[in-house]
């Protein structure tokens, strides 16, 4: 029943699994400077308890997987800073109620 997960500032490479879906437990996900590649998975929908999300200073591409991300009900803090995403910031983001700290300072949106 693992409830908080913070990966910082080690030589990790490679790219975010889809199975981190399945710990729906979290309430807090930080995955930060670990020079990991690939798109956000889709999968982090699963993870509907969590309040804090970081997945700053890392490499990942794609576009902001809001289908997902809007199942975070309770979700208080989302920093995505420094990350190489597609697209742009939808709306829908404004349905995240508990929502309080967001960045995407450093951010590139093309």
């Amino acid at each position: 029943n693992l409830k908080r997960l913070a990966l910082t500032d080690m030589s990790f490479s490679g790219t975010l699994p889809q199975s981190i879906g399945q710990l729906t437990n979290l309430d807090m996900l930080v995955i930060f400077d670990l020079f990991l590649s690939g798109t956000i998975p889709t999968e982090i929908g699963f993870m509907t308890k969590l309040t804090m999300l970081n997945f700053s200073r890392n490499q990942l591409t794609g576009t902001l997987p809001m289908a997902s991300i809007q199942n975070f009900c309770s979700l208080e803090t989302l920093w995505l800073e420094g990350l190489l995403l597609t697209g742009t910031i939808s709306t829908e983001i404004g349905k995240l109620k508990s929502l309080q700290d967001i960045s995407f300072e450093h951010t590139q949106f093309s």
